[in-house]
Protein backbone atom coordinates (compact mmCIF):
# COMPACT_ATOMS: atom_id res chain seq x y z
CA UNK A 1 0.00 0.00 0.00
CA UNK A 2 1.16 2.92 -1.01
CA UNK A 3 1.09 5.75 1.97
CA UNK A 4 -1.76 8.13 2.45
CA UNK A 5 -4.21 5.85 0.68
CA UNK A 6 -6.06 4.92 4.32
CA UNK A 7 -9.02 6.20 4.81
CA UNK A 8 -11.57 5.98 7.73
CA UNK A 9 -13.49 3.56 6.25
CA UNK A 10 -10.53 1.18 6.11
CA UNK A 11 -10.51 0.84 9.59
CA UNK A 12 -11.44 -2.14 11.48
CA UNK A 13 -11.42 -1.76 15.93
CA UNK A 14 -7.52 -2.51 16.12
CA UNK A 15 -5.38 -1.63 13.44
CA UNK A 16 -1.38 -2.02 12.68
CA UNK A 17 0.54 -0.35 9.93
CA UNK A 18 3.97 -1.51 9.07
CA UNK A 19 6.28 1.27 8.18
CA UNK A 20 9.29 0.87 6.72
CA UNK A 21 11.66 3.99 7.09
CA UNK A 22 10.65 6.87 4.85
CA UNK A 23 7.42 4.80 3.17
CA UNK A 24 5.62 7.93 4.80
CA UNK A 25 3.62 6.12 8.46
CA UNK A 26 3.42 9.43 9.79
CA UNK A 27 2.11 11.17 6.59
CA UNK A 28 -0.43 8.52 6.36
CA UNK A 29 -2.01 9.12 9.88
CA UNK A 30 -2.05 12.43 8.91
CA UNK A 31 -4.25 11.48 6.10
CA UNK A 32 -6.75 9.42 8.57
CA UNK A 33 -6.66 12.15 10.91
CA UNK A 34 -7.54 14.75 8.12
CA UNK A 35 -10.72 12.68 6.93
CA UNK A 36 -11.58 11.63 10.31
CA UNK A 37 -12.19 15.82 10.83
CA UNK A 38 -13.89 15.67 7.52
CA UNK A 39 -16.45 13.16 9.26
CA UNK A 40 -16.58 14.93 12.42
CA UNK A 41 -14.94 12.50 14.01
CA UNK A 42 -12.34 12.87 17.73
CA UNK A 43 -9.36 11.62 17.64
CA UNK A 44 -6.04 11.82 19.95
CA UNK A 45 -2.62 11.27 18.25
CA UNK A 46 0.16 9.91 20.55
CA UNK A 47 3.55 9.39 19.98
CA UNK A 48 6.82 8.67 21.79
CA UNK A 49 9.05 11.52 21.57
CA UNK A 50 8.31 14.79 22.25
CA UNK A 51 10.21 16.07 19.15
CA UNK A 52 7.83 13.64 17.29
CA UNK A 53 4.89 15.19 18.79
CA UNK A 54 5.78 19.04 18.46
CA UNK A 55 6.48 17.80 14.41
CA UNK A 56 2.87 16.20 14.23
CA UNK A 57 1.60 19.42 16.16
CA UNK A 58 2.72 21.81 13.45
CA UNK A 59 2.35 19.22 10.46
CA UNK A 60 -1.43 18.47 11.29
CA UNK A 61 -2.03 22.24 12.52
CA UNK A 62 -3.51 20.30 15.87
CA UNK A 63 -3.64 21.58 19.50
CA UNK A 64 -1.34 19.77 22.24
CA UNK A 65 -4.77 18.32 23.85
CA UNK A 66 -4.88 16.29 20.72
CA UNK A 67 -1.26 15.45 19.75
CA UNK A 68 1.46 14.85 22.40
CA UNK A 69 3.40 11.95 23.86
CA UNK A 70 1.76 9.62 26.60
CA UNK A 71 3.01 11.66 29.32
CA UNK A 72 1.32 15.23 28.43
CA UNK A 73 -1.52 13.54 27.85
CA UNK A 74 -2.20 12.21 31.10
CA UNK A 75 -0.95 15.39 32.63
CA UNK A 76 -3.51 17.37 30.21
CA UNK A 77 -5.99 15.03 31.34
CA UNK A 78 -5.20 15.20 35.09
CA UNK A 79 -4.65 18.97 34.50
CA UNK A 80 -1.18 19.24 36.28
CA UNK A 81 1.34 21.71 35.98
CA UNK A 82 5.35 22.24 35.75
CA UNK A 83 7.18 24.73 37.35
CA UNK A 84 8.13 25.89 40.80
CA UNK A 85 4.47 26.43 41.74
CA UNK A 86 3.46 23.01 39.92
CA UNK A 87 2.91 20.04 40.54
CA UNK A 88 6.11 18.02 40.02
CA UNK A 89 9.53 17.83 41.32
CA UNK A 90 11.43 20.49 40.22
CA UNK A 91 15.59 20.31 39.21
CA UNK A 92 16.65 22.32 42.93
CA UNK A 93 14.23 19.77 44.89
CA UNK A 94 16.22 16.77 42.93
CA UNK A 95 19.20 18.55 43.44
CA UNK A 96 18.48 18.89 47.42
CA UNK A 97 17.83 15.37 47.47
CA UNK A 98 20.92 14.72 46.10
CA UNK A 99 22.71 16.86 48.48
CA UNK A 100 21.11 15.03 51.64
CA UNK A 101 21.94 11.31 50.45
CA UNK A 102 25.40 12.27 49.19
CA UNK A 103 24.40 11.42 45.39
CA UNK A 104 26.49 13.18 42.38
CA UNK A 105 23.83 15.05 40.61
CA UNK A 106 26.30 16.81 38.62
CA UNK A 107 23.93 18.95 34.91
CA UNK A 108 23.08 15.61 33.32
CA UNK A 109 19.59 14.82 32.53
CA UNK A 110 17.75 10.91 31.60
CA UNK A 111 16.24 11.23 28.77
CA UNK A 112 14.99 8.43 26.39
CA UNK A 113 18.35 7.72 24.49
CA UNK A 114 20.58 7.50 27.55
CA UNK A 115 22.29 4.30 27.38
CA UNK A 116 23.33 2.82 30.78
CA UNK A 117 26.88 2.71 29.83
CA UNK A 118 26.91 6.08 29.44
CA UNK A 119 25.12 7.76 32.88
CA UNK A 120 28.11 10.01 34.95
CA UNK A 121 26.05 11.03 37.78
CA UNK A 122 24.51 8.95 40.62
CA UNK A 123 21.16 10.51 40.06
CA UNK A 124 21.41 9.75 36.41
CA UNK A 125 21.69 6.10 37.35
CA UNK A 126 19.27 5.81 39.74
CA UNK A 127 16.75 7.65 37.72
CA UNK A 128 17.43 5.45 34.45
CA UNK A 129 16.90 2.12 36.81
CA UNK A 130 13.57 3.67 38.67
CA UNK A 131 12.27 4.64 35.06
CA UNK A 132 12.79 1.49 33.71
CA UNK A 133 11.77 -0.45 37.05
CA UNK A 134 8.11 1.66 36.39
CA UNK A 135 7.66 0.98 32.95
CA UNK A 136 8.51 -2.16 32.60
CA UNK A 137 5.70 -3.15 35.44
CA UNK A 138 8.07 -4.31 37.93
CA UNK A 139 9.53 -6.98 35.41
CA UNK A 140 13.18 -5.47 35.56
CA UNK A 141 14.46 -5.42 39.44
CA UNK A 142 15.52 -1.99 40.09
CA UNK A 143 19.53 -2.73 41.37
CA UNK A 144 19.64 -5.14 37.73
CA UNK A 145 21.85 -2.50 36.08
CA UNK A 146 24.02 -1.97 39.08
CA UNK A 147 25.06 -5.04 38.79
CA UNK A 148 25.33 -5.70 35.23
CA UNK A 149 27.41 -2.28 34.74
CA UNK A 150 28.92 -2.54 38.43
CA UNK A 151 27.38 0.88 39.63
CA UNK A 152 28.49 2.24 42.69
CA UNK A 153 25.34 3.05 43.78
CA UNK A 154 22.58 0.32 44.55
CA UNK A 155 19.29 2.09 43.01
CA UNK A 156 16.92 -0.05 45.42
CA UNK A 157 18.73 1.29 48.27
CA UNK A 158 17.58 4.88 47.27
CA UNK A 159 14.09 3.96 45.82
CA UNK A 160 12.04 3.83 49.50
CA UNK A 161 13.88 7.00 50.16
CA UNK A 162 13.10 9.08 47.16
CA UNK A 163 9.31 7.75 47.27
CA UNK A 164 9.43 9.28 50.94
CA UNK A 165 11.01 12.51 49.67
CA UNK A 166 8.02 12.45 46.87
CA UNK A 167 5.46 12.07 49.45
CA UNK A 168 7.00 14.54 52.22
CA UNK A 169 6.83 17.20 49.22
CA UNK A 170 3.14 16.58 47.89
CA UNK A 171 5.06 16.35 44.47
CA UNK A 172 5.60 13.33 41.46
CA UNK A 173 8.06 12.89 38.96
CA UNK A 174 7.08 12.02 35.16
CA UNK A 175 6.97 8.34 35.89
CA UNK A 176 4.22 8.78 38.36
CA UNK A 177 2.23 9.95 35.24
CA UNK A 178 1.97 6.42 33.87
CA UNK A 179 1.14 4.81 37.10
CA UNK A 180 -1.87 7.24 37.24
CA UNK A 181 -2.29 6.26 33.63
CA UNK A 182 -3.49 2.85 34.52
CA UNK A 183 -6.02 4.27 37.49
CA UNK A 184 -8.19 7.49 36.07
CA UNK A 185 -10.41 7.63 33.89
CA UNK A 186 -9.62 8.30 29.72
CA UNK A 187 -11.62 10.01 27.78
CA UNK A 188 -13.11 8.53 24.56
CA UNK A 189 -12.23 9.33 21.03
CA UNK A 190 -13.44 7.90 17.84
CA UNK A 191 -9.85 7.24 16.16
CA UNK A 192 -6.74 6.92 18.84
CA UNK A 193 -3.60 6.63 17.04
CA UNK A 194 0.10 5.43 18.25
CA UNK A 195 2.83 6.06 16.71
CA UNK A 196 6.41 4.66 16.80
CA UNK A 197 4.67 1.77 18.72
CA UNK A 198 7.80 -0.34 18.38
CA UNK A 199 9.23 1.91 21.16
CA UNK A 200 6.75 1.79 23.43
CA UNK A 201 7.22 0.08 27.39
CA UNK A 202 4.97 -2.71 28.58
CA UNK A 203 3.22 0.33 30.86
CA UNK A 204 2.58 2.24 27.94
CA UNK A 205 1.12 -0.67 26.01
CA UNK A 206 -1.16 -1.46 29.26
CA UNK A 207 -2.54 2.48 29.20
CA UNK A 208 -3.34 2.08 25.19
CA UNK A 209 -4.79 -1.10 25.99
CA UNK A 210 -7.51 0.57 28.94
CA UNK A 211 -8.09 3.97 26.42
CA UNK A 212 -11.46 3.72 24.90
CA UNK A 213 -12.05 4.29 21.14
CA UNK A 214 -14.11 3.17 18.43
CA UNK A 215 -11.04 3.04 16.08
CA UNK A 216 -7.32 2.24 17.28
CA UNK A 217 -4.87 2.75 14.60
CA UNK A 218 -0.93 1.45 15.71
CA UNK A 219 1.84 2.42 13.43
CA UNK A 220 5.33 1.51 13.72
CA UNK A 221 8.32 -0.90 11.99
CA UNK A 222 9.90 -3.30 14.54
CA UNK A 223 13.31 -3.55 12.65
CA UNK A 224 13.84 0.34 14.03
CA UNK A 225 12.81 -0.74 17.85
CA UNK A 226 15.97 1.19 19.42
CA UNK A 227 15.15 0.90 22.93
CA UNK A 228 15.12 -2.74 24.13
CA UNK A 229 17.59 -1.62 26.79
CA UNK A 230 14.38 0.42 28.57
CA UNK A 231 12.46 -2.73 28.76
CA UNK A 232 10.71 -2.19 25.08
CA UNK A 233 9.66 -5.64 23.76
CA UNK A 234 9.27 -6.58 19.87
CA UNK A 235 6.39 -8.77 21.13
CA UNK A 236 4.29 -6.28 22.66
CA UNK A 237 4.06 -4.83 19.11
CA UNK A 238 3.48 -8.13 17.17
CA UNK A 239 1.31 -9.62 19.39
CA UNK A 240 -1.30 -7.27 17.44
CA UNK A 241 -0.95 -9.40 14.69
CA UNK A 242 -3.55 -11.99 15.74
CA UNK A 243 -6.33 -9.37 16.28
CA UNK A 244 -5.80 -6.13 14.15
CA UNK A 245 -6.38 -5.26 10.55
CA UNK A 246 -2.58 -5.10 8.94
CA UNK A 247 -1.60 -2.37 6.20
CA UNK A 248 1.80 -2.97 5.08
CA UNK A 249 3.49 0.75 3.35
CA UNK A 250 5.37 -0.52 0.26
CA UNK A 251 7.13 2.44 -1.55
CA UNK A 252 9.68 4.75 0.54
CA UNK A 253 10.46 8.33 -0.98
CA UNK A 254 13.47 8.93 1.46
CA UNK A 255 16.40 6.48 -0.39
CA UNK A 256 16.88 3.96 -3.52
CA UNK A 257 17.16 0.49 -3.46
CA UNK A 258 20.79 0.44 -3.16
CA UNK A 259 20.01 1.70 0.68
CA UNK A 260 16.95 -0.76 1.23
CA UNK A 261 19.47 -3.68 -0.05
CA UNK A 262 22.00 -2.67 2.32
CA UNK A 263 19.49 -2.51 4.91
CA UNK A 264 18.19 -5.72 4.13
CA UNK A 265 21.49 -7.57 4.71
CA UNK A 266 21.60 -6.50 7.92
CA UNK A 267 17.51 -7.00 8.90
CA UNK A 268 17.31 -10.41 6.52
CA UNK A 269 19.10 -12.15 9.90
CA UNK A 270 17.51 -10.65 13.05
CA UNK A 271 15.76 -13.45 14.44
CA UNK A 272 12.29 -12.14 15.60
CA UNK A 273 10.75 -9.85 13.88
CA UNK A 274 8.33 -9.50 10.77
CA UNK A 275 9.69 -8.98 7.30
CA UNK A 276 9.01 -6.22 5.19
CA UNK A 277 9.56 -5.90 1.42
CA UNK A 278 9.31 -2.27 -0.12
CA UNK A 279 10.59 -0.39 -3.20
CA UNK A 280 13.28 2.65 -2.80
CA UNK A 281 11.74 5.08 -5.07
CA UNK A 282 15.12 7.71 -4.33
CA UNK A 283 18.89 7.55 -5.78
CA UNK A 284 21.10 7.04 -2.85
CA UNK A 285 25.06 6.37 -3.65
CA UNK A 286 26.60 4.17 -0.90
CA UNK A 287 30.53 3.71 -0.34
CA UNK A 288 32.80 2.36 2.02
CA UNK A 289 34.91 5.36 2.80
CA UNK A 290 36.54 6.81 5.85
CA UNK A 291 35.52 8.98 7.41
CA UNK A 292 38.59 11.87 6.73
CA UNK A 293 37.66 11.48 3.44
CA UNK A 294 34.39 11.72 3.94
CA UNK A 295 34.00 15.14 6.00
CA UNK A 296 35.65 16.54 3.10
CA UNK A 297 32.53 15.83 1.08
CA UNK A 298 31.18 19.16 -0.11
CA UNK A 299 27.61 20.08 1.56
CA UNK A 300 26.27 19.34 4.76
CA UNK A 301 27.14 16.22 6.65
CA UNK A 302 26.23 13.72 8.97
CA UNK A 303 28.08 11.44 11.61
CA UNK A 304 26.31 8.53 13.36
CA UNK A 305 27.82 6.27 16.11
CA UNK A 306 26.37 3.66 18.41
CA UNK A 307 27.19 5.38 21.81
CA UNK A 308 27.70 9.21 23.45
CA UNK A 309 31.13 8.27 24.03
CA UNK A 310 32.06 7.81 20.32
CA UNK A 311 30.44 11.14 19.60
CA UNK A 312 32.23 12.64 21.86
CA UNK A 313 35.68 11.27 20.52
CA UNK A 314 34.83 12.04 16.77
CA UNK A 315 33.97 15.54 17.94
CA UNK A 316 36.61 16.46 19.68
CA UNK A 317 39.43 14.92 16.69
CA UNK A 318 37.08 16.32 14.14
CA UNK A 319 38.28 19.76 16.28
CA UNK A 320 41.44 19.33 16.53
CA UNK A 321 41.46 18.97 12.53
CA UNK A 322 39.50 22.44 12.60
CA UNK A 323 36.05 21.10 11.73
CA UNK A 324 32.93 22.38 12.84
CA UNK A 325 30.86 19.64 14.58
CA UNK A 326 27.35 19.63 16.55
CA UNK A 327 25.03 17.46 17.96
CA UNK A 328 22.03 16.49 16.24
CA UNK A 329 20.01 16.41 19.52
CA UNK A 330 20.25 20.26 21.03
CA UNK A 331 19.76 18.57 24.48
CA UNK A 332 23.45 16.73 23.36
CA UNK A 333 25.14 19.84 22.73
CA UNK A 334 27.41 19.51 25.71
CA UNK A 335 29.12 16.56 23.74
CA UNK A 336 30.78 18.62 21.38
CA UNK A 337 32.69 21.53 21.44
CA UNK A 338 30.77 24.01 19.42
CA UNK A 339 26.90 24.88 19.94
CA UNK A 340 24.53 26.52 17.64
CA UNK A 341 25.01 29.62 20.08
CA UNK A 342 28.51 29.84 19.04
CA UNK A 343 27.65 29.50 15.22
CA UNK A 344 25.00 32.29 15.57
CA UNK A 345 27.48 34.16 17.28
CA UNK A 346 30.37 33.79 14.58
CA UNK A 347 27.92 34.38 12.04
CA UNK A 348 26.65 37.67 13.13
CA UNK A 349 30.15 39.07 14.10
CA UNK A 350 31.19 38.07 10.33
CA UNK A 351 29.00 40.96 9.07
CA UNK A 352 29.66 43.39 11.57
CA UNK A 353 29.06 46.10 10.70
CA UNK A 354 26.57 45.68 9.01
CA UNK A 355 23.92 44.19 11.17
CA UNK A 356 20.22 43.61 11.42
CA UNK A 357 18.63 44.55 14.33
CA UNK A 358 17.54 41.21 15.07
CA UNK A 359 20.92 40.89 15.13
CA UNK A 360 22.16 43.57 16.77
CA UNK A 361 19.64 42.21 19.60
CA UNK A 362 20.81 38.70 19.95
CA UNK A 363 24.56 39.78 19.88
CA UNK A 364 24.09 42.74 23.01
CA UNK A 365 23.52 40.32 25.84
CA UNK A 366 26.35 38.15 24.94
CA UNK A 367 28.63 40.39 25.34
CA UNK A 368 31.06 42.64 27.15
CA UNK A 369 32.60 45.84 26.45
CA UNK A 370 36.18 46.21 27.77
CA UNK A 371 34.73 44.80 30.79
CA UNK A 372 31.77 46.39 31.45
CA UNK A 373 28.25 44.81 30.12
CA UNK A 374 26.48 46.14 27.64
CA UNK A 375 22.87 46.44 29.19
CA UNK A 376 20.75 47.16 26.83
CA UNK A 377 20.69 49.01 23.50
CA UNK A 378 18.75 52.04 24.80
CA UNK A 379 21.29 52.49 27.49
CA UNK A 380 24.07 52.24 25.25
CA UNK A 381 22.48 54.51 23.28
CA UNK A 382 22.15 57.37 25.83
CA UNK A 383 25.93 56.74 26.94
CA UNK A 384 27.38 57.05 23.51
CA UNK A 385 29.23 54.15 23.73
CA UNK A 386 26.77 52.56 20.53
CA UNK A 387 25.74 54.09 17.36
CA UNK A 388 22.67 53.01 15.48
CA UNK A 389 22.81 53.95 11.95
CA UNK A 390 21.13 52.71 8.25
CA UNK A 391 23.64 51.90 5.23
CA UNK A 392 21.54 52.52 1.88
CA UNK A 393 19.97 49.32 1.81
CA UNK A 394 18.71 49.95 4.93
CA UNK A 395 20.60 47.27 6.97
CA UNK A 396 21.67 49.07 10.77
CA UNK A 397 25.52 49.98 11.00
CA UNK A 398 26.31 49.09 14.89
CA UNK A 399 29.70 50.50 16.38
CA UNK A 400 30.51 49.39 19.91
CA UNK A 401 33.68 51.20 21.61
CA UNK A 402 35.01 51.55 18.14
CA UNK A 403 35.78 47.51 18.24
CA UNK A 404 36.31 45.30 15.20
CA UNK A 405 35.87 42.23 14.75
CA UNK A 406 37.91 40.54 16.71
CA UNK A 407 38.10 42.99 19.66
CA UNK A 408 34.34 42.27 19.93
CA UNK A 409 34.89 38.26 19.46
CA UNK A 410 37.48 38.43 22.76
CA UNK A 411 34.24 40.08 24.42
CA UNK A 412 31.84 37.24 24.60
CA UNK A 413 30.90 36.20 27.72
CA UNK A 414 32.07 32.59 26.26
CA UNK A 415 34.64 30.55 27.70
CA UNK A 416 38.27 31.24 26.17
CA UNK A 417 38.42 27.86 24.83
CA UNK A 418 34.97 28.30 22.97
CA UNK A 419 36.22 32.06 21.76
CA UNK A 420 39.58 30.38 20.42
CA UNK A 421 37.60 28.25 18.27
CA UNK A 422 35.57 31.06 16.71
CA UNK A 423 38.44 33.22 15.58
CA UNK A 424 39.11 31.57 12.35
CA UNK A 425 35.87 31.79 11.11
CA UNK A 426 34.71 35.48 12.42
CA UNK A 427 36.00 36.95 8.74
CA UNK A 428 34.22 34.70 6.76
CA UNK A 429 30.87 33.59 8.91
CA UNK A 430 30.10 29.62 8.79
CA UNK A 431 28.57 27.57 5.96
CA UNK A 432 25.83 25.01 6.61
CA UNK A 433 28.32 22.53 4.51
CA UNK A 434 31.23 23.68 6.92
CA UNK A 435 29.35 21.82 9.76
CA UNK A 436 29.65 18.27 10.36
CA UNK A 437 26.63 17.27 13.04
CA UNK A 438 27.83 14.07 15.23
CA UNK A 439 25.38 12.16 17.13
CA UNK A 440 24.15 8.94 18.58
CA UNK A 441 21.65 6.73 15.87
CA UNK A 442 18.86 7.03 18.80
CA UNK A 443 19.12 11.04 18.66
CA UNK A 444 18.55 10.77 14.70
CA UNK A 445 15.49 8.41 14.66
CA UNK A 446 12.69 9.65 12.77
CA UNK A 447 14.75 12.17 10.54
CA UNK A 448 16.68 12.22 7.16
CA UNK A 449 19.70 14.00 6.04
CA UNK A 450 21.43 13.65 2.28
CA UNK A 451 24.82 12.55 3.35
CA UNK A 452 25.40 10.08 6.35
CA UNK A 453 28.52 8.19 7.57
CA UNK A 454 27.89 5.38 9.82
CA UNK A 455 30.99 4.40 12.39
CA UNK A 456 30.73 0.83 12.88
CA UNK A 457 32.96 1.32 16.02
CA UNK A 458 31.14 -1.06 18.80
CA UNK A 459 32.47 -1.72 23.03
CA UNK A 460 33.55 -4.57 24.09
CA UNK A 461 30.84 -5.24 26.70
CA UNK A 462 28.50 -5.13 23.03
CA UNK A 463 30.87 -7.69 21.50
CA UNK A 464 31.30 -9.89 24.69
CA UNK A 465 27.59 -10.12 24.86
CA UNK A 466 27.16 -10.55 21.02
CA UNK A 467 24.81 -13.39 21.12
CA UNK A 468 22.48 -11.64 23.29
CA UNK A 469 22.68 -8.27 21.97
CA UNK A 470 22.91 -8.99 17.94
CA UNK A 471 19.20 -8.48 17.01
CA UNK A 472 19.31 -5.11 18.80
CA UNK A 473 22.64 -4.06 17.19
CA UNK A 474 20.91 -5.08 13.30
CA UNK A 475 18.08 -2.84 14.50
CA UNK A 476 20.67 0.12 15.69
CA UNK A 477 22.25 -0.36 12.38
CA UNK A 478 19.21 -0.96 10.12
CA UNK A 479 17.70 3.00 11.29
CA UNK A 480 21.20 4.13 11.05
CA UNK A 481 21.33 3.31 7.45
CA UNK A 482 18.13 4.38 6.47
CA UNK A 483 18.62 7.92 7.54
CA UNK A 484 20.28 8.72 4.21
CA UNK A 485 19.19 10.37 1.22
CA UNK A 486 21.56 11.05 -1.39
CA UNK A 487 24.93 9.52 0.20
CA UNK A 488 26.04 6.69 2.68
CA UNK A 489 28.64 6.06 3.91
CA UNK A 490 30.29 3.39 6.28
CA UNK A 491 33.47 2.87 7.71
CA UNK A 492 35.06 2.82 10.91
CA UNK A 493 36.70 5.69 13.68
CA UNK A 494 39.02 3.26 15.41
CA UNK A 495 39.42 -0.66 14.68
CA UNK A 496 39.40 -1.39 17.93
CA UNK A 497 36.05 -2.71 18.72
CA UNK A 498 34.39 -3.33 15.25
CA UNK A 499 31.00 -4.21 14.75
CA UNK A 500 30.50 -7.77 12.60
CA UNK A 501 28.08 -6.05 10.92
CA UNK A 502 30.36 -3.82 9.17
CA UNK A 503 32.34 -6.84 7.30
CA UNK A 504 28.75 -8.01 5.83
CA UNK A 505 28.20 -4.58 4.15
CA UNK A 506 31.85 -4.62 3.32
CA UNK A 507 30.88 -7.96 1.10
CA UNK A 508 27.69 -6.41 0.26
CA UNK A 509 29.43 -3.61 -1.52
CA UNK A 510 32.50 -4.99 -2.90
CA UNK A 511 32.49 -5.81 -6.90
CA UNK A 512 29.24 -3.20 -7.19
CA UNK A 513 29.99 0.02 -9.46
CA UNK A 514 26.39 1.49 -9.71
CA UNK A 515 24.09 1.42 -7.11
CA UNK A 516 20.80 2.47 -7.66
Amino acid sequence: MISGEITVNDLSQYNLIFGPPGTGKTYTLEKIIEDAVDKGLSYRYITYSKSMASDAQKRIDAPKNQVSTLHSAISQIMMLRAGEDGDFLTPSQIRDFCKAHNLSYGNSNTNVDSDPENLDTDWSKFSYSYAKFVETLGEHPIDEDAYKYSWDINPAVILPKYLEYKKHLGRRDYEDLLVEGLRIPLPRFDILIADEVQDFTPIMWEILKRWPSTYFVMAGDDYQELYTYRGVKTSDFLQWREKAKTFHLTQSFRFGNSVRDMAAVITSRIRFGENKHYEGLGSTEVRDISMDKYVRLPSQKVILTRTNRLAKEIGKALTEQGKITLSINTSHEGFQPWTRNMLRLVNIISKFPKLSMEEIQYLIPHLYAQGILVRGLKSDLQRGKLNLEKDLEGNYKITIYQMDKTEILKHLKLSDKQIGLMYQFVESGIKDEDVVYIDTVHAAKGMEFDQVWVSFDSTKRILDEWEENEDVERKIINVALTRAKKYLGIGLFDDKYPSPLYDELVAKIHGQRTLI
